[in-house]
């Protein structure tokens, strides 16, 4: 994801909803309905194209439990509340 780890854990909230989570430095761990999520957070890159840089973090996903429906419509959420306009 190109957004850095403050901004991701400030939007966490958001995009987590009414579900409560639990963060011990790298991990993130969700209890939804009817899964369990999993962030890995990697450590905070810059991406440089020309002379802008871009912070970069990695996120990796680990669902346990749950529909693909369920979990789906989860990450369209999820989604959505990290995508940034620009204009």
């Amino acid at each position: 994801m190109s957004i850095s780890r403050a901004d991701f854990l400030r939007t966490l909230p958001a995009a987590l909803g009414p579900r409560q989570c639990r963060i011990n430095q790298d991990i993130v761990i969700v209890e939804a309905e009817n899964f369990r999520l999993t962030l890995l957070l990697s450590d905070e890159g810059v991406r440089r194209i020309a002379a802008m840089t871009l912070p970069v973090l990695k996120v990796d996903f680990t669902f346990e439990g749950g529909s693909r429906a369920q979990i789906g419509k989860f990450m369209t959420h999820f989604d959505r509340c990290y995508q940034r306009g620009g204009g």
